[in-house]
This record gives structure tokens, C-alpha cells and sequence, in this order.
């Protein structure tokens, strides 16, 4: 009575506390552990691939579950986990690819470099370079170290091109507005032709009667 009892509870138990992808989800290969997106998106920091757990037989029915494959653990009982004693590749790649992610943004920490997380990017004017990683499913990525934020060459020369542009335009603008410097002949011609609209001042002729003839 105890024994029957005992196997609902720790199955249950074992969903409740392993299974890493939907509730309830039982499983007798590896192959049948996908991760769904529902629980993706609610588990951030559950890992992106499964195996299948084996919790143990009980009244001759073995038990499992789907559970995040950083628990998975290689070997016969009680030593290993799998149901089927082993670790399938993808947990073998998930677990590899965090571990070495971790390992080199610690390494880099050590070492007093300066990192970057994916949320904030890189500062303006620089672009991504170096390694970026994810230590965990869903984290973001991050980089630590001197070439992680590169000069963006491309962005800082077009700004240089685009400010030199326009100080010429404005400097040219200045000087045909004021009539200096190349345009210094607008202002020659203005004067010429105010000289050439302005009313003439009308002439004064002065006659003078001419002196009269003396009779000797």
C-alpha cells in the first residue's frame, strides 16, 4: 500500500523539481525531450537542450522525465542518471559551450579586463569584435577584453567627410552672400550698376553776353 503510494508522489516530485520542458513531460529516449518555447520563455535561465532523467524504478516501472541536460551524469547507477547511462551529444555540446564561455569571461576578469554585455552594446562609434558569449539560455551575450569594442573606421570617417563637407558649404555660402573672396566680383558689379541707376545732376550752362562794340 505504502509502495503504490510512493510512486505517484515521487514521480511527481520528479516533474516537479527536473522536467525542464512543459509539466507532466515524461519520456523514454532522448529524442523525446524538446524544450517548448512556452517554457523557454518562462525558464530564461533553464538550459536549451534535455535528456531524459531516470528517477528510479519503482514496483518494476521505471520512472523519467525530461531534465536540463547540466544535470546529466554519465555511468550505471547510482553514479548515473541517464536512461540509457549515457549523455546525449547535444548535452555533451550545451554543457561545453557554457562551460568554455565561463571560463574565458573569468579568465578575462582575473586579468582586470573590461566587459560588455549585449543589453548595452558597444559605445558609439566602435562595433562588436572579439568573443561573444552566452553563459546561460536566454542570458544575454557578453565579452570581456581589449577587442571585444572595436573603432567603427567606416562610421568615424564619415563623420570627418560629413563635417568638412559642410564647414566648405558654409564657409562658401558666408562668402557669396557677403561678396568676398571669390565672389568679390558681385560686389563690384552691385556697385557698378548703382553707380550706373543713380540720377545725374542736370547741367548748368552759364552764357556770357559778349562785350559791346566801341565805336572810335
Amino acid at each position: 500500500m505504502f509502495k503504490n503510494l510512493l510512486v505517484p508522489f515521487v514521480f511527481g516530485l520528479a516533474v516537479a523539481h527536473t522536467a525542464r520542458a512543459d509539466a507532466g513531460d515524461t519520456c523514454s529516449t532522448h529524442t523525446d525531450c524538446v524544450v517548448s518555447s512556452g517554457y523557454a520563455s518562462a525558464n530564461p535561465w533553464a538550459s536549451s537542450e534535455e535528456f531524459c532523467y531516470n528517477t528510479g524504478t519503482y514496483n518494476g516501472v521505471t520512472v523519467s522525465v525530461c531534465s536540463d541536460c547540466f544535470g546529466c551524469s554519465a555511468g550505471p547507477p547510482p553514479y548515473g542518471n541517464s536512461i540509457d547511462q549515457s549523455c546525449p551529444s547535444k548535452c555533451t555540446d550545451t554543457i561545453s559551450s557554457y562551460t568554455s564561455c565561463g571560463t574565458e569571461i573569468a579568465t578575462e576578469v582575473a586579468n582586470g579586463a573590461k566587459c560588455w554585455d549585449g543589453a548595452h552594446g558597444c559605445p558609439p562609434l566602435h562595433k562588436k569584435g572579439g568573443k561573444w558569449c552566452s553563459m546561460y539560455t536566454g542570458g544575454q551575450n557578453v565579452c570581456c577584453g581589449d577587442d571585444c569594442c572595436k573603432p567603427d573606421g567606416g562610421a568615424i570617417a564619415g563623420i570627418i567627410i560629413g563635417t568638412v563637407v559642410g564647414l566648405t558649404l558654409l564657409i562658401v555660402s558666408c562668402c557669396y552672400c557677403g561678396r568676398c573672396g571669390c565672389f568679390a566680383y558681385r560686389r563690384d558689379q552691385l556697385i557698378a550698376t548703382a553707380v550706373a541707376t543713380r540720377p545725374q545732376q542736370p547741367q548748368v550752362i552759364y552764357v556770357q553776353q559778349a562785350p559791346a562794340k566801341v565805336d572810335v
